[in-house]
């Protein structure tokens, strides 16, 4: 395989951090005793142990451990109950088209339909109360089309769970597996490298770039080989790590992803 470099341009979104306050104080006095004057009920409020505020625990908000598999292409995240609603974007790096969608806020999952082959799509989750941002996703991006041969990986999936670091999972091919090697296609246009893995091995964890990396399974067994998908992933974009949300306008910044994501030019690696 080779690959031609193109710039990658990434969004950090930013998000405020609410913080919470427990009011858990009591003014302590000297203890009264019925000798010094002091009633019974008296005692007995002082002596009694202060009762503390309860801490409001945050409601968590869906949209976290965003994951991405192929044929269809298919996202996954975890859900929550402080979002109403999600926006996805979507970018087509080789229109530079982008599409917002809207997700219900139960919703736990999207597969794209009209994704087509040979392709690079890339996806940004946003969590959304109303007009307010709670939060975007990690940037994942896959290609289908590039699965062959006859030694092919299955369910390559790819998450970098608000992390530097891709962790890839995947099922051995019909008839197993002698070895893997995973292909690393770094986005700032570095040399590309290759990590060989056992046949026993159906999951790993890797860095990515501060640009992005992108990743492609090939298995061998005896003579044959076979070739996942590709996907890819790019750090620094979710900001759902940071705790509570702040008063952010949801449209204000999905404009400014969209408009970062339209300056992404991604070419995927040839066979």
């Amino acid at each position: 395989m080779k690959r031609q470099s193109r710039s990658w341009v990434w969004f950090a979104g930013l998000a405020s951090v609410g913080t919470l306050c427990v009011l858990a104080s009591v003014q302590a006095e000297p203890p009264l005793s019925a000798e010094a004057g002091g009633s019974p009920d008296a005692i007995h409020r002082l002596a009694a142990p202060p009762t503390a505020t309860p801490t409001m625990v945050p409601a968590p908000t869906g949209g976290k451990n965003l994951k991405i598999t192929a044929v269809p292409i298919t996202l996954s995240w975890d859900g929550g109950t402080a979002q109403a609603s999600y926006t996805l974007l979507t970018y087509n790096t080789s229109t530079a088209a982008t599409t917002l969608l809207s997700v219900g806020g139960s919703a736990t999952n999207y597969i794209d339909a009209t994704a087509a082959n040979g392709i690079v799509y890339c996806y940004v989750l946003a969590a959304l109360n109303g007009p307010t941002l709670l939060g975007l996703s990690d940037l994942l991006c896959g290609m289908t089309g590039q699965a062959g041969g006859t030694v092919i990986p299955q369910n390559f999936a790819l998450k970098l769970g608000q992390t530097v670091n891709a962790t890839m999972t995947w099922t051995a091919p019909a008839g197993g597996a002698d070895s893997y090697l995973l292909q690393r296609i770094p986005l700032d246009g570095s040399p590309i490298t290759a990590v060989p893995l056992g046949g026993g091995v159906t999951s790993t964890t890797e860095a990515v770039t501060e640009a992005g990396t992108c990743f492609q399974l090939i298995g061998f067994k005896g003579a044959g080989f076979g070739t996942s998908d590709v996907l890819c992933g790019v750090p620094g974009v979710s900001t759902l790590a940071m705790g509570a949300a702040g008063p952010n306008r949801a449209a204000a910044v999905l404009a400014d992803v969209a408009e970062r994501l339209a300056e992404v030019r991604l070419v995927a690696p040839r066979e």
